[in-house]
């Protein structure tokens, strides 16, 4: 095609229209998890905060503003992801993707409220033989005083890796502790105690699958059934049943200390 012909169809539908360009945006978000700052967006865009709780579950838009600034957060507890979607005349672009945690309002810590929140779960449970008063948080599976049969969540061990530049996996250890007097006997109650450790087990298991790892404990995004002893050969010894497991609840947690 010549150069006459390209000047002349120039000339008669005049120069390609081309369409807004869209910066990506930066993302932060304060400690508290209560107010999102947008920078480097373009000037005059739209941009729309969406956040879903973590591990994923559904993004929605919690309020948006034209250009950069901040926009206020209304969140519960727990781990969060988040984005800002930036647009203008049609033409989108996203920013980074955060993660981030919004602190419980209470000064409880996450240990102490992961052993509340398995006692709760178990207590769902209703198992045979057991009233609420029989399950107990304390520090150690030990108390002269206890009538058994019973269930003991003490804290054990946690387990601690980088996620990020910038948190943590946190592993808190609760210790499930069936006791039962045995009277040395050596097919008496087994039935009943393994029964307690398999609807423990398949409790917790099911947890992560049904999206609530721990009822009411919003900072834990995943647990973790550990195997213990199912009988101890000293305690059997001194008359006792007791066996044992450990719930490892993750929470991802920030360097910050708050």
């Amino acid at each position: 095609m010549s150069r006459l012909v390209i000047g002349a169809l120039l000339k008669q539908f005049g120069p390609a229209s081309v369409g807004a360009v869209v910066a990506a945006p930066t993302l932060a978000v304060n400690a508290a998890g209560t107010l999102a700052t947008i920078t480097g967006s373009t000037t005059g865009t739209t941009n729309a905060v969406y956040v879903a709780d973590w591990p994923l579950e559904t993004f929605a838009s919690e309020g948006s503003r034209t250009g950069n600034g901040t926009v206020a957060l209304t969140l519960t507890s727990g781990p969060k992801l988040a984005y800002v979607l930036s647009t203008l005349s049609g033409v989108t672009n996203i920013s980074n993707m955060l993660h981030f945690r919004v602190p419980a309002a209470d000064t409880d810590s996450v240990f102490e409220k992961c052993l509340d929140g398995v006692k709760a779960n178990i207590e769902g449970l209703a198992l045979a033989g057991l009233d609420d008063a029989d399950i107990v948080v304390q520090k150690f599976a030990w108390n002269a005083e206890k009538v058994t049969p019973g269930i003991f969540v003490c804290p054990v061990t946690e387990s601690n890796r980088p996620a990020t530049s910038a948190r943590t996996d946190v592993g808190y250890g609760v210790q499930v502790v069936i006791v039962r007097a045995a009277n040395r006997s050596l097919t008496s109650g087994m039935t009943t105690v393994l029964k307690w450790r398999e609807q423990i087990r398949i409790l917790f298991d099911g947890a992560i699958r049904s999206g609530t790892p721990l009822i009411g404990v919003d900072e834990i995004h995943y647990v973790q059934v550990e195997p213990g002893p199912v009988y101890d050969w000293g305690a059997f010894a001194a008359m006792w049943d007791i066996g044992s497991l450990v719930i490892r609840c993750y929470a991802r947690e920030s360097l910050t200390v708050t």
